[in-house]
């Protein structure tokens, strides 16, 4: 379990439309959240849940389903009809789900990954969004990430890649203290609760789909810093 600090909404937008000539121009959401599954099951739906409850409310929820053999994908149409389901035919890995969401979906702004298994606080994305419009110079940001579900310990602040080539999370299995109260600038964010700017994402070209499961997020944010962008720690 990854809870975090995150937001509340009512309804779910649909993030994908066809645009019809005579209406008004679509105009995507702020924040599309990109959840990628793989026999999800009932943690999926209470991720998906949490998401109903975010303070922010311009942002569209796609899950990308990587051929669950469980009951995901029905039960989430059923529970949360205005979420976007996208289904690939074989388990293609997180780093190919998520890159086949931003080649698909009607993108804004930002685009924010989260793992199925994560719980959002209400303040969450609204956090990681007020941060983002305070720091133009930010490219990508991370949030911080509890191992259990009373939020006594960390599962991570953010990505270490040292010089020998190990990558980390800041904080592991530390208790969860005022020292990481405040924004940190950081190597990269975890992927499995982000948020990433669109435009710099499409300049370095996605994620690098050879990572199936794992550092796919060490190499976007290296990638990112090598073009110039930084990744910073939200706490709240």
């Amino acid at each position: 379990q990854r809870p975090m600090r995150a937001i509340r909404r009512s309804t779910l937008s649909e993030s994908m439309t066809t645009q019809d000539p005579t209406q008004p121009e679509h105009i995507p959401p702020l924040v599309t959240i990109v959840i990628v599954n793989y026999n999800g099951g009932e943690m999926i739906c209470r991720c998906l849940v949490a998401l109903e409850q975010q303070t922010l409310k311009d942002f569209a929820v796609v899950v990308v389903d990587n051929n669950s053999s469980d009951d995901s994908v029905s039960c989430i149409r059923m529970r949360f009809p205005s979420v976007s389901v996208l289904t690939l035919p074989k388990n293609m890995g997180f780093a190919a789900g998520v890159n086949h969401a931003l080649r698909t979906c009607d993108l804004g702004v930002w685009v924010a990954l989260l793992n199925p298994d994560a719980f959002a606080t209400e303040d969450w994305l609204e956090s990681l969004v007020v941060s983002a419009q305070r720091h133009p110079e930010i490219a990508a940001f991370g949030s911080r990430m509890f191992s259990d579900t009373e939020q006594l310990l960390l599962d991570g602040v953010g990505d270490v890649y040292h010089v020998s080539g190990l990558p980390w999370r800041t904080g592991h299995g530390c208790a969860n203290t005022s020292l990481h109260d405040r924004e940190a600038e950081i190597f990269a964010p975890c992927a499995a609760a982000a948020l990433y700017r669109v435009s710099a994402l499409m300049e370095i070209g996605l994620l690098d789909e050879d990572f199936f499961l794992y550092v796919e997020d060490i190499d976007l944010g290296f990638r990112l810093r090598l073009a110039g962008y930084r990744s910073l720690y939200v706490p709240h």
